[in-house]
Parts: C-alpha cells; structure tokens; sequence
C-alpha cells in the first residue's frame, strides 16, 4: 500500500546538488562542502523546504550518505557501536533503579541493623545443624516454587538455636532479589496494630494490608506474649488471610505445637488457637531447631 504521507514529506526536502531547482528558493548559506573521508567523493546535504512559504528553505540539516563500500560499512558500525553505548546506558540506568528498590525494600522490611548482616554466608553449621541449613537455603534458592505452593516455614526450637539467623538470611536473600518481604517480631506486630488501632490511625488499615498482602511475611518469637481477645483476633484474621490466598509465611518459635495452642489460648477458649495453629501446619514445613544454644558456646 503506498505510504502518501512518505510522498508528502519528501516534497519539502531538497537536495544541495540540485543547483538548478536550488535558483528557485531563497536559503540560508549552504554548509562548507564534506568529502567522503574514504573515496574523498564530495558530499551534497539535504534541506528543508517551509512549507508555508513555498519560496524559502528552512535549514541544512544532514549530509547525504556516500554510496562507496567503505563509507557504508563504517556508518552501519558507528550505529552499531551508537547501540551499543546506548544498551549499556539502559542497562547502567537499570541497575541504579534496581537498586534504588532494594533499598527501598530494606527499609520497608523492618529488618534491623544485625539482622541484615544474619546471612547464609555467616551462619556457623556443623554435623548438628547442617540439615536444617539446606533445608532454609533451599527455600530461599527455590523461592518461586514454594511461593506459588504457598508454602511457608515453621522453626521450632528453643532460645540460641539460630531459628532467627536462618528466617533474616532468607529474608536478607529474596530482598537482594527484589521480592518484597515484612519482618516483624511477634510483640512488635501486635504493638503496631494496637497503637494504630488505638489512635484511630488511618495507618492501621495500611499495616494489616502489609502483613496480609506482602509476599512473604516472617513472624519471628510467635507465642512469646500472652493474648487479648482483640490481639488473637488480629493475627488470625493475618494467618487465614495469607492461608486463603496461598501466601508463605514464616514462623519462629520456642514452643511445640502442643504447647503454641495453649500459649495462644484465652483461658478455656482453645478453639481459634487450635484453627490458627492448624493452618500454620498446613502450610508450613516443620523445622526442628532443637540444637545447643551457639550463643552461650560462642
């Protein structure tokens, strides 16, 4: 199909060699001749013709190409290396965006100080707990996987057994990959919530869609605190939410499953500590830390 716009356009260009048409028009002073620096041919240029006065030429604008071999070939590898340049200027642009997010990410995830320096690569193993190591390293290495199972994990074990250094390296681990993560302390999640919910803050509704919505949510020292009725109810509504939508979360605690239920029931009222812990056992893989406590060997 013909491209009349192309056929329009070229009308209002004209070329510099075309000295007879050129007698027509009034034009600014045409450039100093170029030469081919290969085949030293003389170079015309192209200009502009106004198209509201039909009589004048705008501008010169742009040398014509020589048609030798030698002039070709080094136009298309300056626009080849141009490209290039151009890539790399892309590619540098990325990388500062990334990780301008990662940083971002960092701070949204309210990781402290020293549990950002808590990485796989300075988690002490031995014959003990080399096993529950692979095991943290490889959800962290196959994190799409488990993300789209739903499927979290469960440290148990008591105090000083690196439950927490494995749940900051995973974190530190899909940060630096850009996957959103919320760290929170059992006290302190309950601590926000209450503090926003008791001031009537507009915050309290952005926090709960955090813990709910973001793609992997760790609960470090579950069980630690005694409940009200108001906080059980938070952190169930939490759990089934990321329950019901497939989301992972990881846990750290010092009791058994036996005794997270008692410690997250309200007097007699087993019911929705039993119903939240099921479902941690459903989507949660069990991990037992159960090792000596490194902190009193170091």
């Amino acid at each position: 199909m013909k491209n009349e716009d192309s056929d329009i356009t070229k009308e209002y260009f004209i070329d510099s060699q075309d000295t007879e048409k050129l007698k027509n028009y009034q034009y600014p002073t045409i450039p100093d001749a170029q030469y081919c620096p290969f085949c030293k041919k003389k170079l015309g240029w192209k200009g502009l013709i106004n198209p509201f006065d039909q009589t004048r030429i705008f501008n010169w604008f742009s040398v014509i190409d020589c048609d030798c071999k030698e002039y070709l070939e080094d136009k298309e590898f300056k626009r080849l290396r141009e490209a290039e340049e151009e890539k790399k200027k892309e590619e540098a642009e990325r990388k500062i965006a990334y990780q301008r997010k990662i940083e971002k990410l960092f701070q949204q995830s309210n990781i402290s100080k020293r549990g950002m320096k808590r990485t796989f690569e300075n988690y002490k193993t031995n014959d003990e707990n080399k096993k529950v190591f692979a095991m943290a390293k490889r959800y962290a290495d196959c994190w799409q996987k488990y993300k789209e199972d739903g499927t979290g994990l469960i440290f148990i074990g008591r105090y000083g057994t690196g439950k927490t250094h494995l749940a900051f390296a995973i974190a530190n681990s899909l940060l630096i990959q850009g996957i959103p993560v919320i760290y929170e302390t059992f006290i302190n999640l309950m601590e926000k919530l209450k503090e926003s919910y008791n001031n009537n803050n507009l915050d309290y509704y952005e926090i709960i869609r955090l813990y709910c919505k973001c793609d992997l949510l760790i609960i470090d020292d579950l069980g630690k605190e005694r409940l009200s009725e108001w906080v059980l109810e938070k952190l169930f509504q939490i759990i089934n939410s990321r329950y019901e939508n497939m989301l992972p979360i990881i846990i750290t605690t010092n009791y058994t499953e036996q005794e997270l239920v008692k410690r997250l029931s309200l007097g007699n009222d087993g019911k929705t500590a039993e119903s939240l812990v099921s479902r941690l056992n459903e989507i949660c893989i069990e991990i037992d830390t159960n090792f000596q406590d490194y902190r009193k060997n170091k």
